[in-house]
Parts: structure tokens; C-alpha cells; sequence
């Protein structure tokens, strides 16, 4: 309750109340989860009129604007992660995984399952073992499109034929 400031370290950016948010869902207080988010947007809304083109800043604003259920808010800031300079510079990397997340907690499943269907075909930060594990990600967890995904990439290695010359993996 008293971690109402973002936490730094590098790149990456810590919400704790974003975190709580999530805490308070799973636990299905949508009270608490409510407040918690409202008070990572309250931040986060200050922080990005300092910092506008910030993109950890627009990717934790639009996960708490899906929290709150501001939808189309949520997607706007998916939008603008999309046409950020880091998307655009690689975009099997972050933010395409935020974005993706923005997407799936927003409600929006076809255009997420279509972010982490090319996450997963190519080299980048996501993995099926996060989709199994984050409780994140449940909006998509019962879309047969999803389980397929999961089926599909579960051991990438085993889809790769070994080079000429190469021995096969044990």
C-alpha cells in the first residue's frame, strides 16, 4: 500500500501499484485492484507529461488503463507503442511483448494472439513458458487459438532440422 512511486533500475521500470493491481485481481478484490491501478495511472499520466516519449512509461500506462477497463485508452497506447521508434527498430523485442500483454488485457484477442504468434516464431522475450505461467495472460488462456500456440512452440528445437555436418541434439 505505501509503494506508490516507480522504481528505476536501467531500462526497465518498477510499478509496485501495478503489481498490486494484479495481486488484488487474482485475489478478485476489484475494489482494491481498482485504486491500485487508478494510482499507477495517477503517476504514470505525471511521469509521461514529463518524459512524452518514454516508452516503459506508455507500456505501464496502457497496461493500467486496461486495468481500469478504459479499453479504448488501453489500445491507444498500444497504438503509439506500435508506431514508437523502439517497435519499429526491432520489433521481436520489447515492447512488442508489452504491447502484446496491452492487447490481451484489454480484450483485444485476435490482434494479441497475433502479436505472440510472431513473437514465437522468430528470437525474442517471450516464451511459452511465460504465456503457461504469468497469470497475466489469462484473458487468453481459454482461446483454443492460444492453447495452439502453446502446442506449437512448446519445443521450438525439435521444428529445426540439424545442419549438414552438425551433430543432433541429445
Amino acid at each position: 500500500r505505501s509503494a506508490r512511486t516507480a522504481l528505476f533500475a536501467g531500462q526497465q521500470i518498477f510499478l509496485p501499484a501495478l503489481d498490486a493491481g494484479w495481486a488484488h485481481q487474482l485475489r478478485g478484490d476489484t475494489v482494491a485492484a481498482r485504486a491500485a491501478f487508478d494510482s499507477a495511472r495517477v503517476l504514470l499520466d505525471s511521469a509521461i507529461r514529463e518524459f512524452p516519449d518514454d516508452v516503459g512509461l506508455h507500456v505501464l500506462r496502457g497496461l493500467a488503463l486496461a486495468g481500469l477497463g478504459r479499453r479504448q485508452d488501453a489500445l491507444r497506447e498500444a497504438a503509439w507503442l506500435e508506431e514508437s521508434d523502439s517497435y519499429k527498430r526491432d520489433a521481436y523485442a520489447r515492447p512488442a511483448d508489452d504491447r502484446a500483454l496491452i492487447l490481451a488485457q484489454a480484450g483485444e484477442v485476435d490482434a494479441a494472439l497475433d502479436e505472440i504468434e510472431r513473437l514465437l516464431a522468430g528470437p525474442g522475450p517471450i516464451s511459452v513458458y511465460t504465456l503457461r505461467l504469468d497469470p497475466r495472460w489469462d484473458p487468453l488462456r481459454n482461446d483454443p487459438r492460444f492453447q495452439a500456440l502453446l502446442v506449437k512452440y512448446a519445443n521450438p528445437g525439435a521444428r529445426c532440422p540439424t545442419p549438414p555436418g552438425a551433430s543432433p541434439r541429445p
